[in-house]
């Protein structure tokens, strides 16, 4: 039967490429959302790691908010053997939504597209892989510099001043001039301010967000993390966390993680819709196959086949079209990620250029969704082919079945569970965007499904009434045609479904 069935598609091709466009589209989309967020992680963390290449060790508060770093805290440690360079520092997290330039047309920078990402200025060049390109650095209070091409994208001009609008008011600062750093990436808006200028017109007062060290090499990193350790953490608990670089650049790798895991789960939230369609239309094409070779499956029972032959044998075609279809999926999908991305940018999003980042994960993934959904889908014609006596199956007497009641009371079912979920997502009081979307989306989903299966109680009318303009264009054709859609409401419904 193995054979029969690959025999079968080889002789098919036509039948073959339609079944296997769904499953392509499907796996395609799945595939792009984990390439396009594979590939943006890969850049940020680049970014990530280069951002603090210069920083061998960083102390952070335990609770900013309540016991934050200072200058005192500055001044204690400065003395250490070892520490070549040091700087207080503003860390920028958080900073991009309330310090907002005002651009020469009047408006703030757009905080829902590119991130705007905002830091403090190291005078110390072994903190920082910084270099200005055009104009000069911020020495000064109310002073500022931004990438060249946010510069050009907003409309700034080096040597104009500009207002900020701040936690403390409306402030003035001048833009003095450009910079880059090793890493950079276009995309996003870079912009550094003094640590002293950030601090004013976020109001902090004496607080910082860390103290950033470079190490003269004299003493190892580890005993400066321990000295440094001891002469901060006196008291009974600890107050500050002195990491090295490695720690760093993992902490700063998961928070653009976050933000880019959240754009993933978007993605795939579409990809997600793209394959339930998919396996409506795929389930829908077996039924229609498997109907079109009724007479060929009916003749295979009548030489001995047995009903279990007759499952396997559609199911392997199923397994073998899978298997085809997610390996062009997966193709399709990096393609689709890079299309994806054109879009986006023409939207002004301005996601940066990435490589192909293609996982063992995500193959796995794309393998397993499309042999999976396509043998799921295949396995209700399957079996319906398999219950098919073989005079019926040769003759053509079982074209048309009986609606169960029991369908129908399903579906009832299960349309109200899913207007149940809907209502709960809308109106439940959830306190997240996810216990919102969670019940919205999986009560969709159940909906279609439910109407779905009430679908074919009013196909047949239905039918009826659509083609009775039809008929009276076409004559006997579409008098046919009519009969045609109205004789099998759940092949008709099923078609519309999909």
């Amino acid at each position: 039967m193995l054979k029969l069935a690959l025999k079968t598609l080889a002789q098919n091709k036509i039948r073959l490429g339609l079944t296997a466009f769904a499953i392509v589209l499907g796996v395609g989309f799945v595939v792009s959302s984990f390439v396009l967020r594979d590939g943006l992680k890969e850049v940020f963390n680049d970014l990530a790691a280069q951002s603090v290449a210069g920083i061998d060790i960083a102390v952070g508060a335990l609770n900013p908010d309540n016991d934050p770093v200072t200058q005192t805290d500055f001044d204690a440690i400065s003395g250490i053997d070892g520490i070549g360079g040091a700087e207080l520092s503003m860390t920028g997290e958080g900073y991009e939504n309330r310090l907002q330039p005002v651009k020469p047309d009047g408006t703030t920078i757009e905080l829902n597209g590119p991130p705007q990402l905002t830091f403090s200025w190291f005078d110390d060049q072994r903190l920082a892989p910084t270099e200005i390109v055009d104009g000069r650095a911020p020495t000064n209070l109310d002073e500022w510099v931004i990438d060249p091409p946010s510069l050009q994208r907003h409309g700034f001009v080096v040597g104009d001043t500009y207002t900020f609008v701040t936690p403390s008011g409306q402030r003035e600062a001048e833009l003095v001039g450009t910079f880059t750093f090793d890493g950079f990436i276009e995309g996003p808006t870079f912009m550094a301010l003094q640590a002293d200028t950030i601090r004013d017109y976020m109001l902090f007062g004496d607080r910082f967000d860390a103290i950033v060290i470079a190490a003269d090499g004299s003493v190892p990193i580890p005993d400066i993390i321990t000295e440094v350790d001891a002469i901060l953490n006196q008291g009974e608990f600890p107050r500050v966390i002195v990491q090295d670089q490695e720690q760093l650049v993992a902490e700063t790798q998961a928070e653009f993680g976050q933000v880019l895991d959240i754009i993933g789960g978007i993605l795939l939230g579409f990809a997600l819709v793209a394959l339930f369609v998919s396996i409506f239309i795929i389930a829908n094409t077996f039924a229609i196959t498997t109907s079109q070779r009724t007479r060929e499956l009916g003749l295979l029972r009548a030489i001995g086949a047995t009903p279990g032959q007759i499952r396997r044998s559609v199911l392997a075609e199923s397994v073998v079209i899978g298997l085809l279809s997610s390996l062009v999926g997966i193709g399709a999908g990096v393609v689709i990620a890079f299309v994806l991305r054109a879009i986006l940018n023409q939207v002004g999003a301005a996601i940066p250029e990435f490589g192909v980042v293609l996982t063992p994960t995500t193959i796995l993934i794309a393998f397993a969704v499309g042999t999976i959904v396509t043998v799921v889908s295949a396995v209700a014609p399957a079996f319906a082919a398999s219950r098919t006596s073989p005079i019926a199956a040769i003759t053509g007497q079982n074209t048309g079945k009986k609606e169960s009641i029991g369908r129908f009371v399903i579906g009832a079912v299960v349309t109200l569970i899913g207007v149940g979920l809907m209502l709960l997502g809308l109106f439940g009081g959830a306190d997240s965007v996810i216990g919102v979307l969670a019940p919205l989306g999986g009560g969709a989903a159940v909906l279609f499904i439910g109407i779905t299966l009430l679908s074919p109680l009013v196909a047949g009318p239905l039918s009826r009434i659509l083609g009775t303009p039809i008929q009276g264009l076409f004559n006997t054709p579409g008098r046919l045609s009519k009969q045609n859609a109205a004789r099998n409401p759940r092949r008709t419904a099923t078609t519309a479904a999909a």
